[in-house]
């Protein structure tokens, strides 16, 4: 599941994303070097999204500290059928410790619009830009 979500999101992050092999041991995501979001990554046929988001939640409460606030993430997928995500109600703007479900696309324009003004070097080299 987590190599299968880096080949298919790699693009979206301006740093390089990876499966977090010291999860078991040390705790946190399924991801690393995708702050602020926090994400586990769920490849399985049934679906127990309340448990998911549960789990996520720790792993933000065992998260460094970031400079923005993180946002937890459970990305999920079943057999022949794209990608799924949970997302924070609260970005709706409600105040609730529950989540929202979306679509890939929705995933995608969130994550876009996040990183919109985030300059990397290999951004800047994409885009003809130096120092």
């Amino acid at each position: 599941g987590e190599r299968e979500f880096i080949n298919t999101f790699q693009t979206l992050f301006p740093t390089e994303i990876k499966r977090n092999l010291d999860q078991t041991r040390e705790g946190g995501s399924d991801i690393t070097g995708c702050d602020p979001f926090v994400i586990e990554v769920k490849r399985v046929e049934k679906l127990d999204l309340k448990k998911w988001w549960r789990q996520v939640k720790v792993a933000v409460s065992e998260h460094p500290q970031s400079d923005k606030p993180l946002v937890p993430v459970v990305a999920y997928r079943q057999s022949r059928q794209q990608w799924k995500f949970l997302l924070p109600a609260s970005l709706l703007g409600i105040t609730t410790d529950e989540y929202i479900q979306c679509e890939m696309e929705t995933f995608i324009k969130f994550v876009t619009k996040e990183y919109r003004n985030v300059r990397t070097p290999t951004r800047d080299v994409e885009a003809g830009r130096t120092n």
